[in-house]
Parts: C-alpha cells; structure tokens; sequence
C-alpha cells in the first residue's frame, strides 16, 4: 500500500501560493511520518 500525505496551500489570488514556503513548513511532518510519500499542491478560488 502506497502511503501518502497531501500537504495543500489555499489561498484566494493564486499568484501568492507558494509551494517552497509550504515544503519549509512541512518538515517537522516529514520527520515524523518517514514512511509516508508527500504531495504538494496550491489551490485558489480558480479551482472551484
């Protein structure tokens, strides 16, 4: 079983996701789930 986590940035003028800030916040998650493989996705009010 391929196990993975979806780590997403939400916000409404897509132009300020920033996928780099949210890797930077994500390692003391990836620290933590070491045998999880993770994604890494933007969404904005254009995605609805």
């Amino acid at each position: 079983m391929d196990k993975k986590i979806l780590l997403a940035e939400v916000k409404l003028n897509s132009e300020r996701i920033n996928i780099n800030k949210l890797k930077e916040k994500a390692l003391k998650l990836m620290q933590k789930f070491k045998e999880y493989r993770f994604e890494y996705k933007g969404f904005s009010l254009e995605d609805l």
